[in-house]
């Protein structure tokens, strides 16, 4: 939107677009004439009504607001405070068209998608889409929906895209299994940052203050008085002592 203009006379809203950054960014203009209509019909303190509707960029978009410059004024905060590239507070969202999956049927791959828009995604389009071929990064909500195995097959595909697709490297599968299971161990979805496995919800002091943050660490495990039975990796390799690696522990 380049510029909107008032005609109190009418009281209309006048909507000039920016016809370079529709071409520069690949806009497409009903779809942006659809959303700036449903935006201000979700407004229960806005009664307009769309003037124009060739929906060409070469004229502006003429919207009638019942009421007075108050009413303008907030209809206008409406429309220039949406987001209107795309779906708001997701970073990429593809549609699966049938022909370029095994499967042959519709779907969608969302990322950096919250749990309500997923949520809102099925309610709408569950009818029209295969919601169990839905590709998403997010992947609490594919614990909480279809469970721990499904969540755990999820971070590891994306491990995999991260580690060994695009010419990125080849890390051997075995150890990214190695991660995925670690973050299911425990019969439900755990991250392995600092707030996680890696520190806070460690049970090992050694292995917890071998990362980062040891201050709130190695002073509640020494009040605590925990016993740590070193059968890590990281705690062993601190104290000195032959790890335990594979299926049996070296003499």
């Amino acid at each position: 939107i380049e510029l909107i203009r008032y005609d109190l006379q009418s009281s209309s809203l006048i909507v000039n677009f920016d016809k370079e950054a529709f071409e520069t960014y690949n806009l497409n203009p009903y779809l942006i004439y659809d959303q700036i209509d449903q935006t201000l019909q979700n407004s229960t303190l806005i009664t307009h009504q769309i003037q124009n509707t060739s929906k060409s960029l070469e004229s502006p978009l003429v919207i009638k607001i019942k009421g007075g410059p108050k009413q303008l004024a907030y209809a206008k905060e409406i429309i220039m405070s949406t987001s209107y590239n795309g779906v708001k507070g997701v970073i990429d969202i593809q549609y699966l068209d049938p022909t370029t999956n095994a499967h042959q049927r519709h779907s969608l791959r969302i990322l950096s998608s919250t749990n309500d828009l997923l949520n809102k995604i099925i309610g709408k389009l569950e009818l029209h889409l295969d919601i169990d071929l839905l590709e998403t990064n997010n992947h609490g909500w594919v614990y909480q929906n279809y469970g721990i195995e499904a969540a755990l097959q999820n971070v590891y595909s994306e491990i995999d895209v991260q580690m060994n697709k695009n010419g990125i490297g080849e890390y051997d599968m075995r150890y990214v299994r190695t991660i995925v299971d670690l973050m299911g161990e425990r019969g439900r979805l755990e991250g392995l940052g600092p707030s996680h496995l890696s520190v806070l919800d460690n049970p090992s002091i050694l292995a917890a203050a071998s990362l980062e943050r040891q201050g709130q660490v190695i002073p509640p495990g020494a009040l605590m008085a925990n016993y740590d039975l070193l059968n890590g990796v990281t705690e062993s390799i601190v104290v000195g002592k032959t790890p335990k690696i594979g299926n049996f522990a070296p003499e």
